[in-house]
């Protein structure tokens, strides 16, 4: 993947209020673009989150000259409380990803349980958020990739999920295809012998 722009975060958190500065970059050269920057309470995300979003959405279509489109309702990220646990969850996938796609993936990630414990929990607080199951699903995806037993530990909740909080079609149909690639791949990981032994300390 070779974007043609990227916007970069830097967070001052010595101090309080913490000072977030964002940059817009062209890739191809590396020049800046726009920079802007926000005060954050860190004992108030929401608010700064909500600013940052706002001001890099304008920032994106003023400096690369781009009209904005409306997502649909169905698109829309969590609200209120679980939007800053929506931002973490990004995170934690990308980690997820990185070390599925990381030569030594055996030492590259600890802790994996309870970053897939706290996708779920989102899904749980806002079942019918699609965003939300959608980083869920993709998190599991790249996990089968790597410890696919793991995965296999999580069947029945994302089944029961799946099942008893239906999204809106269609994207309910490509989380449950994507489900069900997720669930075919641990299946044929696990019958061929391709089960990952790790320490105790490494789960």
């Amino acid at each position: 993947m070779n974007p043609d722009y990227a916007v970069f975060l830097h967070v001052g958190c010595l101090t309080e209020p913490w000072c977030v500065r964002l940059n817009l970059t062209r890739m191809t050269d590396r020049s800046i673009v726009a920079e802007w920057e926000h005060v954050v309470d860190p004992q108030n995300l929401l608010p700064a989150i909500t600013q940052i979003l706002d001001a890099a959405i304008d920032q994106l279509t003023t400096g690369l000259k781009l009209s904005p489109a409306n997502a649909g309702g169905e698109l829309q990220p969590p609200v209120g409380p679980q939007l800053p646990e929506y931002f973490i969850g990004l995170e934690k996938t990308l980690t997820i990803a990185c070390a599925s796609e990381a030569p030594d993936s055996k030492s590259f990630l600890y802790q994996e349980r309870a970053i897939l414990d706290s996708l779920l929990h989102l899904c749980v607080a806002e079942p019918r958020n699609a965003p939300a199951r959608l980083l869920l699903l993709s998190a599991f995806n790249w996990e089968s990739k790597r410890r696919p037993d793991i995965v296999q530990e999580y069947r029945t909740h994302l089944e029961r999920l799946t099942r008893e909080c239906p999204l809106a079609e269609p994207i309910n149909a490509m989380a449950e295809k994507a489900l069900a690639t997720i669930v075919e791949r641990c299946r044929r990981s696990l019958d061929g012998g391709d089960r990952h032994q790790l320490p105790l300390n490494q789960l």
